[in-house]
């Protein structure tokens, strides 16, 4: 999560953390570095 310029993290309390790179929305729990 260093990248915030490009990286958009969204969520909420319901549907979790979701990375959105550019092109898709990624869940956090399937997000590894």
């Amino acid at each position: 999560m260093e990248d915030k310029t490009r990286n958009l993290w969204v969520g909420t309390r319901e549907t979790g953390l979701y990375l959105f790179d550019g092109k898709i929305f990624i869940n956090y729990s399937e997000y590894k570095h």
